[in-house]
Protein backbone atom coordinates (compact mmCIF):
# COMPACT_ATOMS: atom_id res chain seq x y z
CA UNK A 1 0.00 0.00 0.00
CA UNK A 2 2.64 2.32 0.63
CA UNK A 3 3.89 2.29 -2.92
CA UNK A 4 0.56 3.17 -4.22
CA UNK A 5 0.25 6.08 -1.57
CA UNK A 6 3.30 7.54 -2.41
CA UNK A 7 2.58 7.29 -6.24
CA UNK A 8 -0.21 9.52 -5.65
CA UNK A 9 1.51 11.81 -3.48
CA UNK A 10 3.90 11.94 -6.06
CA UNK A 11 1.16 12.65 -8.45
CA UNK A 12 -0.64 14.95 -6.47
CA UNK A 13 2.64 17.14 -6.35
CA UNK A 14 3.67 17.17 -9.97
CA UNK A 15 -0.03 18.95 -10.75
CA UNK A 16 -0.57 22.48 -11.63
CA UNK A 17 -2.94 23.16 -8.71
CA UNK A 18 -1.35 25.28 -5.67
CA UNK A 19 -2.53 23.36 -2.88
CA UNK A 20 -1.37 21.39 0.39
CA UNK A 21 -1.59 17.79 1.15
CA UNK A 22 -1.37 16.30 4.81
CA UNK A 23 -0.34 12.90 4.42
CA UNK A 24 -0.96 10.51 6.85
CA UNK A 25 1.63 8.08 8.86
CA UNK A 26 -0.85 5.27 7.99
CA UNK A 27 -3.22 4.65 5.22
CA UNK A 28 -3.88 5.42 1.51
CA UNK A 29 -6.07 8.37 1.73
CA UNK A 30 -4.53 11.91 1.55
CA UNK A 31 -6.33 15.47 2.19
CA UNK A 32 -5.52 18.20 -0.07
CA UNK A 33 -6.49 21.43 0.85
CA UNK A 34 -8.07 23.29 -2.03
CA UNK A 35 -8.81 26.83 -0.34
CA UNK A 36 -5.88 28.41 -2.69
CA UNK A 37 -7.26 26.34 -5.71
CA UNK A 38 -9.19 28.49 -8.52
CA UNK A 39 -12.52 26.70 -9.16
CA UNK A 40 -13.72 26.85 -12.78
CA UNK A 41 -17.34 28.91 -12.70
CA UNK A 42 -19.14 26.49 -14.44
CA UNK A 43 -18.21 23.88 -12.30
CA UNK A 44 -19.85 25.80 -8.75
CA UNK A 45 -23.39 25.07 -9.73
CA UNK A 46 -25.23 21.95 -10.61
CA UNK A 47 -27.89 21.64 -13.45
CA UNK A 48 -30.27 22.76 -11.12
CA UNK A 49 -28.53 26.41 -10.60
CA UNK A 50 -28.04 25.01 -6.93
CA UNK A 51 -24.40 26.27 -5.96
CA UNK A 52 -22.06 23.55 -4.92
CA UNK A 53 -19.22 23.98 -2.39
CA UNK A 54 -15.47 24.19 -3.57
CA UNK A 55 -14.46 21.08 -2.94
CA UNK A 56 -17.47 19.65 -4.57
CA UNK A 57 -16.94 21.72 -7.40
CA UNK A 58 -13.68 20.90 -7.09
CA UNK A 59 -14.50 17.62 -7.90
CA UNK A 60 -16.52 17.89 -10.60
CA UNK A 61 -13.65 19.98 -12.10
CA UNK A 62 -10.62 17.13 -11.40
CA UNK A 63 -13.36 14.68 -12.82
CA UNK A 64 -14.69 16.14 -16.03
CA UNK A 65 -11.31 18.24 -16.65
CA UNK A 66 -8.72 14.94 -15.89
CA UNK A 67 -10.24 12.15 -15.68
CA UNK A 68 -9.48 11.95 -11.89
CA UNK A 69 -11.62 11.70 -9.19
CA UNK A 70 -11.63 12.12 -5.62
CA UNK A 71 -14.04 12.11 -2.34
CA UNK A 72 -15.03 15.56 -1.34
CA UNK A 73 -14.90 15.72 2.84
CA UNK A 74 -17.57 17.84 3.38
CA UNK A 75 -20.31 15.91 4.03
CA UNK A 76 -17.88 14.31 6.88
CA UNK A 77 -18.02 17.79 9.31
CA UNK A 78 -20.26 20.48 9.91
CA UNK A 79 -18.93 23.90 8.99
Amino acid sequence: MTNHRNLLIKELLSTPYDFTLWIPKGGYFVLVDISKVDVLEKYLVDENGQKRTKDYAFAYQLAYEHKVVCIPVSPFYDA
